[in-house]
């Protein structure tokens, strides 16, 4: 079903028969700093025991309307400021102005917990916040040289490193990206990338301007979150604005951004709607050659909430992408290539607070994702599959939570999901006489076949005293796919030494079960369908201790140390037909070290980080370990916003690390030979590896800058900036080719060039984004 028309019929169905019972009756009023004196646009104002709440827009203004007469506790919330509660009665007919002034601050456990999103209560115990992460949309689009990617923007903490400037896999801890469950709005959407053929993942399929919240669990993450070995990425999506309509149109180096947002009729609840597309491709197109289409991405997000009463809302997301590349004739005679991927999302969300301390959440969805790629050699007349892949995966999914809150400092959680799947996935390369020093590509893979996953998991977290707070829970996992059944129990305990020091550890079993993308996404690809009944999951056990404290309510310094043990790592036979088995162990364990600092002018904020990983596996009856594709054992970066002014910002974002293991290549070998159309005899050779993943790039460095501009006028904000990447021009290296540079009949004649692929020099961009 085509998603636009699933939000059509919601609409339809429900938008003109949710009546207006209160007339103009409710709450409004503006919200600023008690410091400065200026508005706080985004703050978080909600109704409590409800679903009810608003946001403010640019002037520091909210709106709750169409609220029953009666008393109510109004709570505002927003990240760097004191939370505040007031009482306030309403009465029919009158809407009762309340302003607020709220006293900036630094959260002694973590700035998340001033965070009003309902969806987020789970976060507000520092035993929750044990292995965690935050990221919040504002910062998200003031980081330089990341795009406006959330996912990349995760770099700036220590122990998360990318794959590469044109890539944006992220590892976490020296983990695969593979081993990175991603979690949009409770339900996990498998792949989230796009560029996925052309840059093998560019980007993150996140818009920034709909996102909300943004959260990464390292070791030692809550039960609520399995099938994956290394770490969680949970993203949410905000609502569109209840009280007004508005707009965004942003463009940047590589795309257009066009979001709409808005009540709906009767004020039931609201919309947001998001439109991108690359911009480049446009232009080149009406100078590219016949044959030639260039790349090109394009998605729409569109999400619809329903406010069904005080304690019920409603909401509808829905998410498409679409990409494409086609060269026939262009630089090369003899080659041809067609691409195309396309993402279907939708996800049918409710929310109930039956109680004061009960809210349930129940979600229902669907998932689609078609890629296929095709590469040709035309010799005379005949066409040659060069590479093929064709990848189809449809999974509908349920997932239910239950959050009880029995005391004020304690609470449990419990839910239970379940996937249908069906996947059909063909892989064909022919490429011998290309050799790649990070990639593998299998000779044929498949994958044809229909299977089911479902969990449950329970999680309670108590004060045990003052001070002392733990969490404990468990989960059971199942994959039909390899019939195997899993019990994975996880704790963390959160210590207070005095007001400003913590000392906190975590502990947990995770499993990770293989699935169609797995065929071409890991490090190692995998042809596991003929063997599937004979493999388990992989296993991690993390452990996990760190400590944070806090100076003078600006500076926070936290340390950590972890230690991952890998059991029962799928790894191929051989690297020919790629056949798997649980016939590997590794390890990954390092130290971590960040500080932030935010003065108390709101002027300067800064992020500092490192992080050592030593990262290696082996198979089990061999002693030689093997550092994993993403082992950077030393990375650090700097991440500094200073507010020069009240229109101008100056932002740097600089990274450091060592580089990331690959795999040399040693010889050629005469693999078989063949008498061509012109009746000559040739060669077709293969090529001898070296020590696996036994070399070592050279150091990555790069150093980003922005410096933006805030304007604004009448009703309009303008936010414009230039970014100038990897200023120093320093030639970080991607990729090493190894391709066929000369053939004969004679072996002697046959011999590898090698090829350097660097990523991004220095690039200054501009990019404007204008609100209305």
């Amino acid at each position: 079903m085509n998603p636009g028309w699933l939000v059509k019929i919601i609409i339809v169905t429900f938008l003109g028969s949710v009546p207006c019972v209160w007339g103009d009756t409710g709450i409004t009023g503006k919200i600023t700093s008690l410091e400065t004196g200026q508005v706080l646009s985004s703050a978080n104002i909600e109704l409590e025991n409800t679903t009810v709440g608003a946001a403010t827009d640019a002037s520091g203004r909210y709106a709750i309307r169409n609220l029953p007469p009666g008393k109510y506790f109004l709570r505002v919330r927003m990240m760097g400021y004191k939370p505040r509660r007031q009482e306030a009665v309403v009465v029919s007919g009158r809407m009762l102005e309340m302003d607020f002034a709220l006293e900036p601050t630094v959260v002694e456990t973590d700035p998340i917990t001033v965070q009003a999103d309902r969806a987020n209560e789970k976060y507000d115990t520092p035993a929750a916040l044990v292995g965690l992460q935050y990221m919040s949309p504002q910062r998200v689009l003031s980081i330089p040289g990341i795009f406006d990617d959330p996912v990349r923007a995760m770099q700036i903490y220590s122990g998360v490193a990318g794959g590469g400037d044109y890539s944006g896999f992220m590892s976490v801890r020296g983990g695969s990206p593979n081993e990175t469950l991603f979690v949009l709005d409770n339900v996990v959407i498998p792949n989230p990338y796009r560029f996925r053929m052309l840059l093998g993942g560019g980007m993150s399929l996140f818009n920034p301007y709909v996102t909300g919240d943004v959260y990464l669990h390292t070791g030692g993450f809550s039960a609520e979150f399995g099938n994956c070995l290394s770490s969680v990425i949970e993203v949410t999506t905000r609502d569109g604005n209840r009280e007004r309509f508005g707009a965004v149109a942003s463009v940047n180096i590589l795309e257009a951004n066009g979001v709409l947002e808005g009540p709906l009729p009767k004020r039931a609840g609201s919309f947001i709607l998001s439109v991108r597309r690359t911009y480049y491709d446009a232009f080149m197109q009406q100078i590219a050659p016949k044959g030639v289409t260039y790349p090109f991405a394009f998605d729409w997000n569109g999400k619809v909430t329903l406010n069904l009463g005080e304690k019920n809302k409603l909401s509808l997301y829905t998410l498409a992408t679409r990409e494409g590349t086609a060269i026939d004739e262009m630089m090369y005679e003899d080659v041809k290539m067609q691409e195309k991927a396309e993402i279907g999302f939708s996800l049918l969300s409710w929310k109930w607070k039956p109680a004061d301390n009960i809210r349930l959440t129940s979600s229902l969805g669907y998932y689609s994702d078609d890629v296929s790629l095709e590469i040709i050699n035309k010799f005379s007349f005949e066409n040659v599959t060069f590479a093929y892949l064709d990848g189809k995966v449809h999974k509908t999914f349920f997932k239910s939570d239950a959050f009880i809150r029995y005391i004020e400092s304690s609470r449990f959680a419990f839910g239970i999901q379940g996937e249908q799947s069906a996947g059909n996935v063909v892989f064909e390369n022919d490429s011998r006489n290309l050799y790649f020093a990070r990639n593998e590509f299998p000779r044929h893979v498949k994958f044809d076949g229909k299977f089911r996953y479902g969990a449950v998991y329970f999680e309670n977290i108590s004060e045990f005293f003052t001070g002392l707070d733990w969490r404990f829970g468990w989960r059971l996992d199942y994959s039909s796919l390899i019939d195997d059944l899993q019990f994975s129990p996880r704790t963390a305990v959160s210590v207070r030494l005095d007001k400003d020091t913590r000392l906190e550890g975590s502990w947990g079993i995770c499993y990770q079960y293989p699935t169609p993308s797995s065929l071409y996404t890991r490090d190692q690809p995998l042809d596991f369908e003929p063997v599937a009944r004979d493999l388990k999951a992989e296993k991690a056990v993390h452990y996990v201790i760190q400590a944070e404290r806090t100076w003078s309510q600006a500076f926070k310094l936290k340390g950590a140390v972890f230690y991952k043990d890998i059991d029962d790592l799928l790894l191929p036979y051989d690297r020919q037909k790629y056949i798997p088995g649980n016939t590997g162990r590794g390890f990954s364990r390092g130290a971590e070290l960040s500080a932030e600092l935010n003065d108390q002018t709101r002027r300067f904020s800064a992020v500092l980080s490192y992080a050592y990983t030593n990262a290696k596996y082996r198979r089990q009856v061999t002693s030689r370990w093997i550092p994993f594709n993403y082992d950077i054992q030393h990375a650090a970066s700097i991440f500094l916003d200073y507010k020069l002014s009240t229109k101008w910002r100056c932002s740097v974002l600089w990274r450091v690390s060592s580089g990331l293991p690959y795999t040399g290549m040693a010889g050629v070998v005469l693999d078989w030979g063949y008498r061509d159309n012109e009746d000559d005899f040739r060669y077709d050779w293969d090529y001898l590896v070296g020590e696996r993943n036994g070399r070592r790039m050279k150091p990555y460095q790069r150093l980003d800058i922005r410096l933006s501009r805030a304007h604004r006028a009448g009703h309009r904000e303008y936010y414009f900036y230039i970014d100038i990447i990897n200023l120093f021009n320093h030639k970080n290296m991607y990729n090493i080719m190894w391709d066929e540079t000369k053939s004969g009949v004679e072996e002697e004649q046959i011999f590898s060039g090698e090829r350097r692929i660097y990523m991004m020099r220095f690039l200054p961009s501009l990019g404007l984004a204008v609100h209305f």
